[in-house]
């Protein structure tokens, strides 16, 4: 049975997800106007006998209902979604489905899958999956060209929590990267972060930050970031402890990555040449060598200290 989805919505409660219970979702994509494309998301436990959702949100827009299937497969879709997106699931596989037909400019969204959960009389979704990023553009894809690493310049006061950076810069679509992190072994880890992209010129800078044990850093424990674009490219970066720890400070404030940023950067003065840096973004402390960062640095607002960048 299909209906319109304009009344089923309205008893439901917007919950996180819980963890363990994350659905895993597919990969970010890029479509052009006119295709198709099916987004899958596949639950880890228990599944038939609950309700599906799919719910997206445009940029700079608030959350759309698509569409929902009851556990006995009936459906109900929101109004504008009615024909061109279809909703399914298969409960043996784990996995709901939303083919969507006849894609358009304004179907460039970040689509989330929920399944719903039962308490009292309340009914509300509260296992929601991370997103899948899709793009419809008739614009070129273009890969990466640079990937590297952001490093912690040390572990603070009694700091548990280190943060890891990947810097993404040059490509096109916006949003179009996906970032994973593995350990040194290759197992994948999850505690990271994905920012939204950022223009710069005519393509787009992305950031990924990844949460870790300090006593693991600080055990030169490395870990990799791995770069994919629907272009086809996959780069990698290996980000691993760095030597030494003497470092001086200056101030700056720059335009950096993606927008005027309040930075603090730090000479390690074991090294002649000048050639590794830190970068404090808001409270992160992240390190870099110059050579590579300086390309990113498009403009210098004031400077003070003992050092100075010239452009």
């Amino acid at each position: 049975m299909e209906t319109v989805l304009r009344w089923r919505f309205n008893v439901y409660l917007l919950s996180t997800g819980v963890t363990g219970q994350t659905p895993t979702q597919s990969e970010a994509a890029v479509k052009k106007p006119g295709e198709s494309h099916r987004l899958t998301c596949t639950f880890p436990d228990s599944f038939s006998s609950y309700d599906m959702a799919w719910i997206r949100q445009p940029p700079g827009k608030p959350l759309e209902w698509i569409a929902y299937i009851s556990s006995g497969s009936s459906t109900y879709y929101g109004s504008s979604f009615q024909g061109r997106f279809t909703i399914s699931r298969d409960n043996s596989q784990k996995q709901i489905y939303l083919q969507m037909n006849n894609l358009k400019d304004e179907d460039t969204a970040v689509y989330y899958c929920a399944r719903d959960t039962f308490i009292s009389v309340y009914d509300y979704f509260a296992y929601w999956g991370k997103g899948t990023r899709v793009t419809v553009t008739s614009g070129v894809q273009k890969a990466p060209t640079s990937v590297f690493g952001l490093l912690p310049c040390g572990s603070g006061s009694g700091a548990e929590l280190l943060s890891l950076g990947c810097l993404a810069s040059g490509y096109f679509p916006a949003d179009s990267v996906t970032f994973k992190w593995t350990d040194a072994n290759g197992k994948s880890v999850s505690d990271f972060l994905q920012y939204p992209s950022v223009k710069s010129g005519a393509t787009y800078n992305a950031v990924s930050q990844l949460r870790v044990k300090a006593e693991d850093w600080e055990g030169k424990k490395s870990y990799k970031c791995i770069v994919e674009h629907p272009a086809g490219r996959r780069l990698e970066r290996e980000v691993k402890p760095p030597p030494g720890k003497a470092f001086r400070f200056f101030h700056l404030i720059i335009f950096i990555i993606f927008q005027y940023i309040d930075c603090t950067f730090s000479r390690n003065s074991k090294k002649s040449n000048s050639e590794e840096w830190c970068i404090k973004i808001s409270n992160n402390i992240m390190l870099q060598t110059y050579s590579e960062i300086s390309n990113k640095i498009s403009k210098v607002v004031s400077c003070s200290g003992d050092d100075q960048i010239s452009q």
